[in-house]
């Protein structure tokens, strides 16, 4: 049996027509008795799908890497010259503007204050005792697995849930 399906790439819904960003599903499968057939078709679908999400997913990361590589390759070679390149412009112009503009971007200095800790033990002690809300305290998390029965405020619930897994 062969069956023609579009779904909206967005929501999932089954449309009665094709429309603008659809995909076409073309399910083929047996008919009959749907436990003749419905679990190993449809486990086999899902083990498809899983394949096909993994191979995007590690063709996504390759690219964004070899993105990467090129940004800090890029960075790395040609910022110092770059910055010889500012400071002359900003010397030649005499202005007091601290970036040079370029057809695609400016570049140039900025200043900013930053904090930097040096002893942590000693800005941690006075913080704690001048200025509290500089310390962040983790929250204390509860672990379920490791309570034991006859804890208040806790009950065991057995649940159904149905999955696919492949």
């Amino acid at each position: 049996m062969v069956n023609i399906v579009w779904v909206d790439v967005e929501t999932g819904e089954v449309l009665e027509y094709e429309r603008l960003g659809a995909i076409c599903i073309v399910e083929s499968h047996n008919s009959g008795p749907d436990e003749d057939w419905l679990g190993d078709w449809l486990t086999k679908q899902m083990v498809h799908l899983s394949a096909e999400q993994d191979a995007a997913e590690a063709s996504h990361r390759s690219i964004i890497a070899r993105i990467a590589a090129r940004r800090r390759y890029l960075e790395m070679a040609y910022t110092e010259r770059l910055k010889v390149v500012v400071r002359s412009k900003m010397k030649v112009s005499k202005s007091k503007a601290k970036s040079v503009q370029f057809a695609f971007g400016r570049a140039g200095w900025r200043s900013s204050k930053a904090t930097e800790v040096f002893d942590k033990d000693a800005a941690m002690d006075w913080a704690t005792e001048n200025c509290p809300e500089a310390v962040k305290h983790h929250q204390p998390t509860l672990l379920k697995s490791q309570l034991p029965g006859g804890v208040p405020g806790v009950k065991v619930v057995n649940r159904s849930v149905f999955s696919i897994k492949c």
